[in-house]
């Protein structure tokens, strides 16, 4: 079976805050845990985390500073443009904003919102708005279910993270030069821009610098598993910025070329 992405955490500056964002605008369930927040997106959703930006890029051995575009891209993907309509209608009144303007396109309708912390995420639909009629953002709060989440990396070279990502338990399923989707197994999916074509699909200049606030996790089977895909992931250029013991239950963390985090645990 393929590896899936387990969980993912963001930073954010005032949990309580983003939190109170993503029941409203995504329809998350919200359980506190100390000072993090667990978010169940849905069955088509990792489980995603929140917590304290200065507490996680400590964990992460990094300094919290961040300026620009943060390299990655979240998608929160919906069976029509209506139900996009109504996610972004959510967004003034959640502490968050339309970045893109929705549009069609030959594949669909969609458009990129930021979170109260600047994360990017692109909401959008297979299908298109008719081409007469005007899109409504509406304000309402009935449910609008997932059909798929995905986590998108921008990198700066697509080798050298195929090779990192092939090396955590992420083969290539289908390669379209310019994006690469990998074989994942359940919860969100996982594609892979160039930094610069991502940011031209955010809508947003390339250049940022500094602390990413994400971090991926991903869970093993065996302590020798654990050690295999730490020291293939060190060998294709990250770096092991918490040591473990090795014993599976004493998770590892690093830092990949891109910056991103990735916590590797049983």
């Amino acid at each position: 079976m393929p590896a899936s992405i387990d969980s993912l955490t963001l930073a954010a500056h005032d949990v309580a805050v983003s939190a109170e964002f993503y029941t409203r605008v995504f329809g998350a369930k919200a359980e506190r845990s100390g000072d993090c927040v667990t978010l169940d997106m849905g069955e088509r959703a990792s489980q995603l985390r929140l917590q304290q930006w200065d507490e996680l890029a400590a964990q992460l051995g990094q300094d919290p500073a961040t300026s620009g575009f943060r390299g990655f891209a979240l998608s929160f993907i919906v069976a029509t443009a209506e139900e996009v309509d109504t996610v972004l209608g959510r967004l003034p009144q959640s502490g968050g904003c339309v970045s893109k303007e929705p549009k069609n396109a030959l594949w669909g309708y969609s458009a990129y919102a930021t979170d109260p912390d600047g994360h990017h995420w692109k909401i959008a639909s297979s299908k298109r708005h008719p081409l007469i009629g005007r899109p409504r953002l509406g304000g309402t709060f009935e449910p609008v279910a997932a059909c798929e989440t995905a986590l998108t990396l921008g990198v700066s070279n697509m080798l050298d993270a195929k090779e990192f990502l092939a090396t955590v338990g992420y083969a290539v399923k289908k390669d379209y030069k310019k994006f690469v989707k990998f074989d994942v197994g359940h919860g969100t999916s996982l594609g892979m821009y160039e930094r610069k074509n991502l940011a031209d699909d955010a809508g947003t200049d390339a250049q940022g610098d500094g602390f990413t606030g994400l971090m991926i996790g991903r869970r093993v089977q065996s302590p020798t598993d654990l050690r295999a895909v730490v020291d293939g992931a060190v060998g294709a250029g990250a770096s092991r910025v918490r040591p473990g013991s090795g014993d599976l239950h004493d998770a590892e963390y690093l830092i990949d070329r891109d910056g991103f985090g990735w916590r590797i645990a049983g």
